[in-house]
């Protein structure tokens, strides 16, 4: 046996004796046994969920903006309540505005999933240090099931992409993974759908616009996606010079037609004059095809109205925000004033625009023989006679 053979039978022994004894003293390793940290954990029967973030004030529509930039003390009111009602998750914190249930249900298993081989640290000084003490803390989260609250912390990061978390009234902090502070929002569009109004262009007959500066109407043109414009009961009539502004036109409809929430609003505030309102007139929707194929669709009495759907915009007590209600329907909205002010803005002048000039005796093109070739020097260029 050459030398070679005997070193290489040396290091397979060697193996075979670290497997053998991690087999004979693993339950002696020290590497603990993943355990649930948020133990009997039922998230089929949760009825609310309470988060509290301590790095920001909850705002409300009545606030200051001054306030607005505070930090909150750790044990105010929740930044966003979840509460389930008859089977349905609603922001209790924000005018019971509907919640997508899928994001609650995505928190709900990340929690459930949280698993720890035992605490990473413990002690007042590590809690604060770690941000998930009582009074210093990035996340604090309540999970109510059968009327019972579960409470846990979550903080910074303690290494190997873990998250910490401590659960109340224990001394133990454990790191975890698949749930962060950042993904626990204590913002409310982070839990809805931020689309406040969403219909399709190609849907809209016609659009009626009432603000300060009088009333303006958009109607669709037979043929093409062009629009007809009347200003006053009057049709827009471009003077000399002008022509209509189609781009402004399309502003008009695209910020109409599709409205974005900041955050819900107060559905029962009073509007009494608002900074503008939009209406828009939809196209009738084709009727049902008859039950009999051979049989000829049943005859209506009356002419049925084509659907509206009328939206207020007015003043909120926010600075860069606007308030939004759809009338008819339950919930209301803060929207970025900068996304509606085209419309509470509009006027007859902005709808125009000179026209624009061609630029005359403009060069024609040089022949392709009048070219310069392309990487000569100035001055080397062929010439008109030269090949």
């Amino acid at each position: 046996m050459n030398k070679q053979n005997k070193i290489l039978l040396g290091v397979l022994a060697v193996q075979v004796a670290l497997v053998l004894l991690v087999q004979l003293t693993g339950r002696e390793s020290g590497i603990g046994k993943l355990e649930p940290v948020v133990a009997g954990f039922a998230k089929d029967k949760v009825e609310r969920v309470r988060i509290f973030d301590s790095t920001t004030k909850e705002e409300n529509e009545a606030g200051k903006a001054e306030d607005k930039d505070k930090k909150a003390k750790p044990g105010d009111g929740p930044a966003i309540d979840l509460v389930k009602k008859g089977g349905s998750w609603t922001l209790a914190s924000h005018f019971d505005y509907p919640v997508e249930a899928q994001k609650v249900t995505d928190l709900l298993d990340k929690i459930e999933g949280l698993r720890s081989r035992g605490p990473i640290a413990s002690g007042a000084a590590r809690q604060k240090q770690l941000q998930v003490a009582d009074s210093s803390y990035q996340r604090k989260v309540i999970v109510t099931v059968g009327g019972a609250d579960q409470t846990f912390f979550l903080g910074a990061g303690s290494g190997s992409r873990q998250t910490s978390v401590r659960l109340a009234g224990h001394d133990d902090i454990h790191g975890v993974t698949g749930l962060t502070s950042f993904g626990v929002s204590p913002q409310p569009n982070g839990w809805v759908d931020t689309q406040y109004l969403d219909v399709e262009s190609d849907k809209i007959a016609a659009i009626d616009l009432v603000n300060a500066n009088g009333s303006f109407h958009f109607e669709r043109a037979a043929t093409g996606d062009t629009w007809q414009v009347s200003v006053g009961g009057q049709p827009l009539a471009p003077p000399a010079g002008m022509e209509i502004n189609k781009s402004e036109i399309d502003k008009v409809v695209n910020r109409g037609s599709k409205m974005y929430l900041s955050r819900p609003g107060d559905p029962k505030r009073t509007v009494d004059k608002p900074l503008a309102t939009v209406t828009l007139h939809l196209k009738p929707e084709p009727p049902p095809p008859a039950a009999d194929a051979g049989a000829a669709p049943a005859e209506s009495t009356m002419e049925e109205a084509a659907p509206q759907r009328v939206i207020e915009i007015a003043s909120a007590d926010e600075k860069d925000r606007y308030y939004v209600r759809e009338k008819g329907r339950a919930q209301a909205a803060l929207v970025d004033a900068l996304s509606v002010t085209d419309l509470a803005e509009l006027t007859r002048d902005r709808l125009l625009k000179k026209i624009e000039e061609k630029k005359p005796g403009g060069a024609e093109p040089a022949a392709p023989g009048d070219l310069p070739m392309e990487g000569l020097p100035p001055g080397l260029a062929p010439g008109p006679d030269q090949p």
